[in-house]
């Protein structure tokens, strides 16, 4: 499979996601790497989001610092619509379900545009 590789801290690289349908959410489970939940109460994605991997934006899709950039390999990311269970997520990250693929971004299908010095590799 494809591997994102982010090799230095810069306030210029990213890797933008594009969903597969729109995105309006209320909640969701986002698994990457490990697997993590991520939703407040109360809050919700509203459509046209942009989803950035790499950066922690301080403004709308800008406003980017090196030191807060992330630095490593990415080789698996999925994203649902719904909260998964404790009990799927454990699943889906111990290769337990290997058929599970999020139905908003599925890394196996996932169209994404790269910006700045980010390099793709395959994971044999």
């Amino acid at each position: 499979g494809k591997v994102l590789l982010f090799p230095t801290q810069t306030d210029s690289s990213y890797v933008k996601l594009i969903p597969e349908k729109p995105l309006s959410l209320s909640a969701f489970t986002l698994c990457m790497r490990v697997a993590i939940q991520i939703y407040r109460k109360g809050n919700s994605v509203k459509p046209g989001v942009t989803v950035l991997l790499g950066q922690d934006p301080d403004t709308y899709v800008g406003g980017f610092e090196a030191k807060q950039s992330f630095v490593g390999e990415i080789t698996e990311l999925h994203m649902w619509d719904y909260v998964l269970s404790g009990s799927q997520i454990k699943a889906v990250y111990s290769n337990q379900e290997t058929h599970v693929t999020g139905n908003v971004f599925d890394w196996n299908a996932i169209m994404y545009e790269i910006i700045g010095n980010i390099l793709e590799a395959q994971d044999n």
